[in-house]
């Protein structure tokens, strides 16, 4: 079994998850060298793939921490592993149909395609094999021990990443292509408030819009590498003084895609909702939003999914806007500016996107709710009791634990 040593200083109160085992924050796995962490291939490459959830205090049950939309999550991170090969698909169905479809030209270059074929074959692809339901226990677990261990507050709830990534090879080797390197996975877990701040979250955000516009179509998956694109945005806008960036597409027409981490909800008026159209989009298909537009749906309102062109923004046509997201929860707009055509339009915070806001909280935090939205409460909230963890922590101590029960 690997052990851990201790980094020196005080103990973090941090506790993680990796690969199975779990650590205080200033321990190290003895196989987490300098070496390892540099050659780390997702470091070099980008092949990584992550989610992000709250928990909330149970408004009505003390003692309790609701997890918010942790199967919804978790179905969404093995979608991810899947299409970045953080879990192999099984089989070779394009060479199969290559060889079938031309077998001359696969019987002239069969030298080269055998050696390729060889060197894949020459040691087992390695792949991240836990299932969803260890996924969801260690996502769970993990915020239970930094509850316990003081890293969280019960108060005020936290956040949660998971997070997968391509580790180094043994020899060190570099290269773009992964199958035989191997892969990780960890869970983290911290206090976090408002995303872009309280301020924000009740008074609205100024924006900024992206000049260039975005085909990234990887954006339909949760991948390290998206970010480097929000990163670059986000940077720009904050230091500009303004709070957030929304990316458009590469059309003339320059469609509102999302922002940087959140998806978008325009509010026309009576009752009539709109967010960007995600098929055919390179939008990340946000669960916060589901959840936003179910709750709309219950209470009667109308969503729509369509396209929507800059000018509407801009031309003043919405009663509100809002970027919805696991960080951001559903924080109002209040500025909007487009440096390329130097045009800028004020926005109010409307009661129903108020109300809107309310009824979101009420509903993580398990607070009474119409009987048209107890269902989905139910499907959403996974209720931890967060109390008696207090023990596994003395175990830690710079060892791995092993799941507790």
């Amino acid at each position: 079994m690997s052990q851990a040593r201790a980094t020196g200083g005080s103990k973090s109160s941090r506790v993680v998850f990796l690969d199975g085992k779990y650590y205080r924050g200033n321990a190290l796995p003895d196989w987490l060298t300098l070496e390892e962490f540099l050659f780390t291939h997702t470091l070099h490459y980008g092949g990584g793939a992550f989610e992000g959830g709250r928990c909330y205090p149970n408004r009505k049950k003390p003692g309790v921490l609701n997890v918010i939309g942790l199967d919804l999550r978790v179905e969404r991170l093995f979608g991810s592993l899947e299409y970045i090969w953080l879990r192999p698909p099984a089989g070779a169905p394009l060479w199969d149909r290559f060889s079938k479809s031309h077998p001359a030209v696969a019987r002239k270059y069969a030298e080269f395609f055998q050696s390729t074929g060889q060197k894949v074959a020459a040691r087992p692809a390695e792949g991240l094999t836990f299932t969803k339901a260890e996924a969801r226990e260690a996502i769970l677990n993990t915020i239970l021990l930094n509850v316990a261990s003081g890293n969280i507050s019960p108060d005020t709830g936290g956040y949660f990443r998971p997070l997968a990534w391509v580790g180094a090879r043994a020899d060190r080797s570099l290269g773009v292509f992964s199958l035989h390197h191997p892969k990780h996975f960890m869970v983290a877990a911290i206090p976090w408030g408002k995303y872009l701040g309280e301020l924000e979250f009740q008074r609205g955000a100024p924006v900024l819009v992206a000049e260039t516009g975005n085909a990234e179509f990887n954006r339909h998956h949760k991948l390290v590498s998206n970010y480097a694109t929000g990163q670059r945005a986000v940077n720009t806008a904050k230091s500009n003084h303004f709070s957030e960036m929304l990316l458009t597409d590469t059309s003339s027409k320059r469609h509102l895609l999302e922002g940087t981490g959140e998806n978008l909800l325009f509010y026309e008026g009576k009752g009539r909702w709109i967010s960007p159209k995600q098929e055919g989009h390179p939008i990340l298909p946000g669960k916060t939003l589901w959840t936003l537009t179910r709750i709309l749906d219950a209470q009667g309102a109308k969503v729509a999914f369509r396209d929507v062109p800059l000018d509407e923004l801009l031309a003043g046509k919405f009663r509100g806007v809002a970027m919805t997201g696991t960080a951001a929860e559903l924080t109002p707009i209040c500025l909007v500016f487009d440096s390329k055509t130097d045009r800028c339009v004020e926005l109010d915070v409307p009661e129903e996107m108020k109300q809107l806001q309310r009824t979101y909280l009420d509903l993580v935090q398990g607070l009474d709710l119409p009987d048209a939205l107890k269902g989905l409460q139910k499907q959403l909230v996974t209720e931890v009791r967060w109390e008696g963890h207090e023990g596994l922590l003395r175990q830690l101590d710079g060892e791995p634990l092993q799941h507790p029960a």
